[in-house]
């Protein structure tokens, strides 16, 4: 009896424990869960990798570098835009004349009532585009620190455990099935979704230098990384570049960049490219891949795109492991 009450006390200290481990950890979850998706879904790379290199360590910063250098240059201007914004703040404190000192000398509250609050409403917009930007920066840097370590656990757990799991495997197919549509599923989802934003790089580059803008194959891969980004998309690269180049006199130039930005960068990568391509290695109707591509950034903001794939991945691992048990048919290798 002592021991039944003693387990469940430990059962209330657990649950307790974890939900604030859970509270205290959410802000920066989303960016450790999703760094951990991507070391599992990029550890084939890292495999590669390793071969060559030897060591673990080495292995998983190089992999880590090599896969995520978008986000390692979304990074730097985040980075760009946090000391504009900061420049920003500073020109208008040093316009407005507003120091700490008059705040804490005795006619504080006087020159807060005359002035200060003019001159907060002016600070404002800039610390809030400060703030946002160093908590996007920090999330980023939290999800590279997740895959590195990914890499490294995943391979130590491997080594360690790899008969065991094959060996549950066998003995219980259903698993099987649902893990293996789940990792084909969201493997296929991400690798169409990458190689499409590759592709738009080299049509805008080739399209660019058609029109003879400079630096178009530069100004090509910036608009592949932007066509990774939810909701921003590449056409935060080619309608400057169109707008620009009206401005400067060459109107037909700048209207075709614009038209073929919105027709060929936006609605068919959307929705043909990038589909077909994860439709070709992960078996997933279209309208689930789309749905799983729009909806996860939508909730979720830019790890959306990983959490999105997941969602389907797990609907149709679901799906299938369901299908094996009332109809026997199996759907994976």
């Amino acid at each position: 009896m002592k021991k039944m009450e003693r387990g469940r006390e430990l059962l209330v200290i657990g649950i307790i424990i974890l939900f604030f481990s859970l509270y205290t950890l959410s802000p920066l979850l989303d960016s450790l869960v999703a760094g951990l998706i991507v070391s599992y879904i990029a550890y084939p790379v890292f495999s590669r990798v390793r071969k060559i290199f030897k060591r673990e360590s080495i292995s998983a910063f190089l992999t880590t570098v090599v896969l995520i250098l978008p986000v390692i240059l979304m990074v730097m201007y985040l980075a760009y835009l946090v000391i504009i914004e900061f420049k920003s703040v500073r020109e208008v404190v040093t316009s407005q004349g507003f120091s700490i000192s008059a705040l804490v000398s005795p006619h504080a509250g006087q020159s807060f009532g005359g002035y200060s609050l003019n001159q907060l409403n002016q600070l404002l917009p800039h610390i809030s585009s400060l703030s946002a930007g160093t908590v996007v920066a920090i999330k980023l840097i939290v999800f590279l620190i997740a895959m590195y370590y990914g890499f490294i656990e995943l391979s130590r757990w491997k080594e360690q455990h790899t008969d065991k799991v094959k060996m549950k495997m066998a003995e219980n197919r259903a698993v099987y099935i649902f893990l293996k549509s789940l990792d084909t599923t969201l493997s296929g989802m991400l690798f169409g979704y990458v190689l499409t934003s590759l592709i738009v790089a080299v049509m805008a580059g080739i399209a660019y230098a058609l029109v003879g803008i400079q630096n178009a194959f530069i100004l090509g891969f910036l608009t592949g990384i932007f066509s990774l980004l939810p909701v921003v998309g590449a056409w935060m690269v080619y309608v400057p570049l169109g707008l620009f180049e009206i401005y400067k006199g060459f109107v037909p130039e700048g209207i075709g960049i614009i038209i073929f930005g919105i027709i060929f960068l936006n609605v068919v990568q959307d929705v043909y490219i990038r589909v077909k391509l994860s439709k070709k290695v992960s078996d997933v109707h279209p309208i689930l891949i789309i749905i799983g591509f729009i909806a996860g950034p939508i909730k979720f903001g830019v790890f959306g795109l990983i959490y999105g794939p997941l969602a389907v991945g797990l609907l149709k691992g679901l799906f299938d492991c369901a299908r094996y048990y009332y109809s026997g048919e199996e759907t994976v290798a």
